[in-house]
C-alpha cells in the first residue's frame, strides 16, 4: 500500500508528537524536548515509557494507546522487539509516521532482514511513513519540528536545501557545514535502512516543496532505480537540482562478466551514466557536495564563460590550473572591455588587460562596471583573500564584498564569489547568502562547484535519431540463448547496418590458405571456435600475416574452425558495446579498443536510447579524443561513420534484451568504422 496523502506532511511538519523510549538517562533521549524547544517546536509533546509516571515534570504515558490524542509523529528508541510492537500500535492508531533509530535490523544480517520486514509492513498496511530503521531521524526547520538523536544546540534559521542522507553523521556534518557557510537547510532527513520511506519519495515531496531549492543526497545505494529516476526528472522540471555524493565507486562493486564491456561498465559507472542523463550533478566528495549546494543557492551561473576579478596575481596562476581540469572558461575579454579596462589602469601597469583580471592598482567598481556588459560572458567571478587572523589586510575583503553586491544589485550577470579557502567569517557568508550571491570556498572545489553549476544549465538535448533496424535480425538477436561470437554475430550485425570486415570460415588449413588468397594479403588467421570468448587472451589471433605460409602456420595453431579476415591496417581500435543491469537498463560503452581495453579501464557510457549528439559527445570524451583527429602525420578517421556505428549499436540495446555486446575492436579509420570481432551475451546466459 503506499503512503496516505497526508501522511508524509503529517510525519515532517507534525502538531503533535511522541517520544517512545523516552528517559531522564538515556543519551539519545534525554535532550530531545529541549533540543525541539531550541528549534521553535510549539507543538504537543508527549513521553511514552512504562518505567516513568513522569520525567522533569512532563507526564509519561505507558504505550501509544495510553495517549489523550493520536500523535502525528512517534520517535522509537527502544530495543528492536520493542519497536515493531510500537510500530504495530502506531499503525493501528492511525499516526502519520514514525522515525525508527533503533538498529538490528537488515544493518544486522539475514535474520535482522526478517525482522525489519515485521517492522514494516504494519506502516505499510496502514499507508503510515516510516523513516529507518537505524537512522538518526529529520529536523525540519520551515515549520520547526525534530524527531532527532543528536543535541540541537541553538536555533535553526530555515533555507532552501533539503539533505537526504543514509547516514546518520553524514547527514549531520553536511548541515553543519552548510550553516556555518552562510547556506540554511529547511530539511534534515536520515534514512538509516531506508525500509520505509524512501529516497525516491522525499526527492519527488521536495520537487513539489515551494521552499526547498537545492536537493542534497548521500547515497550509499540506489533502492527501485525506476522510481528514483522518475523523482530526479521531477526535480528538473522544477528547476530544482539534486546533487548526489554516492558511496561504492571502487572496482570491487562491479560484477565480472563474459564481455569486456561489463567489466568495464560496472555499475557504478552504469550510475554516473544514468545521474548524468535525469540532470543530477554527482560530486565526488563532501567538500564539493556542500560547496555545490551553496552555488546552486544563489543566483546561479548560465554557462562556463566566466569573466574573473583577482587581487593576486599568483592566484591567478592557481585559479588558472585549477580550471583547467575543468569546462570552465576564462575567455578573452571584447575589445570594448579591454579599452574600458586599460584605461582605467594607472601610469605603471602595461596596457593589457587579460582574463582572469588583476585588479591591483584599479578601482573595483570601475573595473567590474566594465566587465558586467561584456557580452562573451555568462557571469562575473570576484576572488576574495580572506584575512582573518593572525594576518592580512581587511580593508581589500570588504571592497571585494561590496563590489560584489553591486553588481548582484545590478542584476546584468549572476556574481559569485571564490574564496580561496572556505575559512570564511560566517557572517560574511550570512550576508552574501542572503542576497543570493553565492561564496563556494577553496579554488580547486570551488571551481569544481561552479563547474558543476554551469553544466547543470546546459539545455537537456532532444531525441536522438530514429533507426529503423531490421525486423528480422532483431528476432534473431531476441532468440539468443547462449553467448554468440566469431563470424556468426558479425554476420548478425552487419544485418542492422554495421560495416564488418571480409571474413570466411575454414575447416582446414588448406582451406584457410584458399580464404587467404581469395581475400588477398595480408590477412588475419584466429579461431572461429563459439567457447573461445576472447581470442587474443587466448593465443588465438595470428594478424599481418601475408605468405601463404604464414597462414599454413597460424590456421594449424589455432582451434577450429578457421576464421580467416582482412587485415585492417592503420586507424584507430576502439571498443563499442552494450551493458545491461536488472535496475538500471541498458547503456551504450565507447572506449580504447584492443589489447588496451582493460588496461585503460577507461570507458565513456550513456543510456540507450542515445540523446541528439550524444554518439558524437562521447566521442569527445575520451580520453584519446585527439588521436580520432589525426595525429603525427595519420589521417583522421571517418567521425560521421563511427557515429553511424555508436547510434546503430545503441539502437540495437533499445530494441533488444541483450545482456551484453563486445565489438572489440571497432577500427576507426579515414574510409570508415569496422567491426573485426564481435561477442553477443544474452540475459538468459
Amino acid at each position: 500500500m503506499s503512503l496516505k496523502p497526508d501522511a508524509l506532511r503529517r510525519l515532517l511538519a507534525p502538531q503533535s508528537l511522541a517520544i517512545v523510549g523516552a528517559s531522564p538517562t538515556q543519551a539519545w533521549t534525554r535532550h530531545m524536548v529541549p533540543s525541539l524547544r531550541t528549534l521553535g517546536y510549539r507543538g504537543e509533546i508527549f513521553l511514552v515509557n512504562p518505567q516513568y509516571p513522569e520525567i522533569d515534570g512532563m507526564p509519561c504515558y505507558p504505550s501509544i494507546p495510553t495517549l489523550p490524542l493520536v500523535p502525528d509523529a512517534v520517535i522509537v528508541v527502544v530495543r528492536r522487539d520493542l519497536a515493531i510492537k510500537t510500530v504495530e500500535d502506531c499503525a493501528t492508531a492511525g499516526v502519520g509516521g514514525v522515525a525508527v533509530l533503533t538498529g538490528g535490523f537488515a544493518d544486522a544480517g539475514p535474520e535482522g532482514r526478517e525482522l525489519e520486514e515485521k517492522l514494516v509492513e504494519p506502516a505499510r498496511r496502514a499507508g503510515m511513513a516510516l523513516i529507518g530503521p537505524n537512522c538518526q531521524g529529520f529536523i525540519n526547520t520551515l515549520a520547526p519540528a525534530a524527531l532527532w538523536m543528536d543535541e540541537i544546540y541553538e536555533p535553526m534559521k530555515p533555507g532552501g536545501v533539503a539533505v537526504i542522507a543514509h547516514s546518520g553523521s553524514v547527514s549531520t556534518g553536511i548541515t553543519n557545514h552548510l550553516i556555518r557557510r552562510g547556506t540554511q537547510t529547511n530539511y534534515t532527513i536520515s534514512l538509516g535502512n531506508e525500509a520505509g520511506v524512501t529516497v525516491a519519495e522525499l526527492i519527488a515531496a521536495f520537487a513539489e516543496d515551494d521552499g526547498v531549492r537545492v536537493i542534497a543526497a548521500y547515497l550509499e545505494t540506489i533502492r527501485e532505480p525506476q522510481a528514483f529516476f522518475a523523482a530526479c526528472d521531477k526535480a528538473a522540471a522544477a528547476d530544482k537540482p539534486v546533487v548526489v555524493l554516492k558511496a561504492g565507486r571502487s572496482p570491487a562493486s562491479a560484477a565480472a562478466i563474459a564481455a569486456h564491456t561489463g567489466a568495464l561498465a560496472g555499475p557504478d559507472r552504469m550510475v554516473d551514466a544514468l545521474l548524468r542523463r535525469h540532470k543530477v550533478t554527482r560530486v565526488q566528495s563532501l567538500g564539493e557536495l556542500v560547496e555545490t549546494c551553496i552555488a546552486f543557492s544563489g543566483r546561479r551561473l548560465q554557462g562556463p564563460r566566466i569573466g574573473a576579478f583577482c587581487p593576486s596575481g599568483g592566484q591567478i596562476e592557481l585559479m588558472i590550473d585549477a580550471a583547467a581540469s575543468t569546462g570552465l572558461q576564462f575567455p578573452d575579454f571584447s575589445d570594448v572591455t579591454v579599452e574600458k579596462l586599460c584605461a582605467l589602469m594607472p601610469p605603471y601597469r602595461a596596457k593589457v588587460a587579460h582574463n582572469p583580471f588583476d585588479t591591483g592598482g584599479i578601482v573595483l567598481a570601475d573595473a567590474a562596471g566594465a566587465m558586467a556588459t561584456d557580452p562573451g560572458l555568462d557571469g562575473l567571478m570576484l576572488m576574495l583573500q580572506t584575512n582573518r587572523h593572525p594576518t592580512g589586510v581587511v580593508k581589500p575583503m570588504e571592497t571585494m564584498i561590496a563590489a560584489a553586491e553591486r553588481l548582484h544589485a545590478a542584476g546584468t550577470k549572476p556574481v559569485v564569489v571564490l574564496s580561496a579557502n572556505d575559512d570564511v567569517a560566517p557572517a560574511v557568508a550570512e550576508r552574501l547568502a542572503a542576497q543570493g550571491i553565492a561564496l563556494v570556498g577553496g579554488i580547486e572545489t570551488g571551481l569544481n562547484a561552479l563547474e558543476n553549476v554551469a553544466r547543470y544549465a546546459k539545455p537537456v538535448p532532444g531525441p536522438g535519431p530514429v533507426l529503423a533496424l531490421d525486423k528480422t535480425v532483431l528476432g534473431l538477436i531476441a532468440a539468443l540463448t547462449e553467448p554468440l561470437a566469431g563470424q556468426e554475430a558479425l554476420d548478425l550485425l552487419a544485418g542492422i547496418g554495421l560495416t564488418t570486415v571480409r571474413s570466411i570460415e575454414a575447416a582446414t588449413v588448406e582451406a584457410a590458405v584458399m580464404a587467404a588468397k581469395k581475400i588477398g594479403f595480408p590477412v588475419v588467421v584466429k579461431t572461429g571456435a563459439k567457447d573461445v570468448l576472447h581470442k587474443s587472451d587466448s593465443g588465438q589471433v595470428f594478424l599481418n600475416l601475408s605468405t601463404e605460409d604464414d597462414v599454413c602456420r597460424a590456421a594449424g595453431a589455432v582451434k577450429a574452425p578457421i576464421l580467416v579476415q582482412t587485415c585492417v591496417t592503420g586507424g584507430i581500435e576502439l571498443i563499442l558495446g552494450l551493458q545491461s543491469d536488472p535496475g538500471l537498463g541498458t547503456c551504450i560503452a565507447v572506449g580504447l579498443g584492443g589489447v588496451l581495453t582493460e588496461l585503460m579501464d577507461k570507458v565513456v557510457l550513456r543510456p540507450v536510447p542515445l540523446r541528439q549528439g550524444e554518439a558524437a559527445e562521447m566521442l569527445a570524451e575520451l580520453p584519446l579524443a585527439r588521436l580520432l583527429e589525426g595525429y603525427r602525420g595519420s589521417a583522421p578517421v571517418d567521425r560521421a561513420s563511427l557515429i553511424d556505428a555508436i547510434e546503430r549499436v545503441a539502437a540495437l540495446g533499445a530494441a533488444t534484451g541483450l545482456q551484453s555486446l563486445d565489438l572489440n575492436p571497432v577500427i576507426a579509420t579515414a574510409k570508415g568504422a569496422i567491426a573485426v570481432d564481435a561477442l553477443l551475451v544474452p540475459l538468459s546466459s
